[in-house]
């Protein structure tokens, strides 16, 4: 291991991130044993050369996300704990939570052609948000979780060659995405001020059932074909079937505890909730598949 180290020391022109890496070696073969670390320590030379290249010296962290990103980071997170060690880095939770934001608003925005004009309102909606955040009136998670919901929006509009989303796309929209209606609100109100147009926000409570039996049903197909019969499936069988079959709300079936759970002698499931007792059936139970199919 020692040989290595000296070995990569050479990929270094300065001595002070020859230094860097030699004593980050000696490290990392205390931390994780001479024979762990020979195997992985030359995964860092890169690392380690490409900061010497732009800084000549351990930058901010902010600039190492900025260079590197997140997820890069994460695989080199040996790295950045010796450095934290060291008193080199300061590991910033805000500034990875910054980073974060703008990676995932930039994916939402992404999500949209850049040359669609379903793009446009989109753009001009951010920079909207952006304005708000710079006089204290949002956040940037604000802006994120905002965007998140107009991006679908709009790529539903991309798709069907408009600028703007039409209302059946927004009632589609609110019956797949129910719990969305709060977060969609802004962009909508943002659409029809800009642009005056004829939006309205309405959940179709029928159809949003319709939806959800049909989620529902997928779901035990999927779970009857996989052929499983564990502990995480028999747990996602009985809360899907507690709602498909009696209606009882998911985060109601989340809770039940396992003593509630009875084995009928056929296979059969009796749950009890709140005193009262709720039958499902045998999972991967066929004749559960055709009725279903049928």
């Amino acid at each position: 291991m020692k040989n290595r180290i000296v070995l990569n020391k050479s990929a270094f022109s300065n001595i002070v991130m020859e230094r860097y890496f030699e004593l980050f070696g000696t490290w990392l073969l205390q931390r994780i044993g001479a024979h762990k670390a020979a195997l992985t320590i030359n995964k860092y030379v890169p690392f380690f050369q490409e900061v010497e290249k732009k800084w000549n010296e351990i930058p901010s962290y902010e600039f190492l996300l900025e260079a590197f990103g997140q997820e890069s980071l994460k695989k080199l997170k040996p790295a950045l704990e010796w450095m934290s060690s060291q008193k080199l880095l300061l590991l910033n939770d805000e500034a990875k939570q910054i980073h974060l934001d703008e990676r995932l608003i930039g994916r939402y925005l992404d999500s949209v052609p850049q040359q669609s004009p379903a793009r446009v309102p989109l753009n001009r909606y951010r920079d909207y948000l952006i304005e708000k955040k710079q006089v204290g009136k949002t956040s940037l998670r604000s802006i994120r979780l905002a965007l998140r919901p107009a991006a679908t929006l709009q790529k539903m509009a991309h798709e069907s060659g408009f600028e703007f989303p039409t209302q059946m796309q927004l009632d589609t929209f609110l019956v797949e995405r129910p719990g969305q209606e709060a977060a969609i609100t802004g962009f909508i109100n943002f659409l029809i001020k800009e642009n005056a147009l004829n939006l309205e926000l309405r959940v179709d409570s029928k159809k949003h059932k319709a939806h959800r039996r049909k989620l529902l049903e997928k779901s035990i197909v999927n779970l009857i074909m996989s052929g499983r019969k564990d502990e995480g499936a028999l747990k996602k069988w009985i809360k899907i079937s507690l709602e498909y079959f009696h209606g009882v709300p998911k985060s109601m079936a989340a809770k039940i505890s396992h003593e509630a759970v009875v084995e009928n002698e056929d296979g059969s499931y009796t749950i009890r909730i709140g005193g009262e007792d709720y039958w499902i059936p045998e999972i991967n139970q066929t004749s559960t598949l055709r009725s279903i199919s049928g």
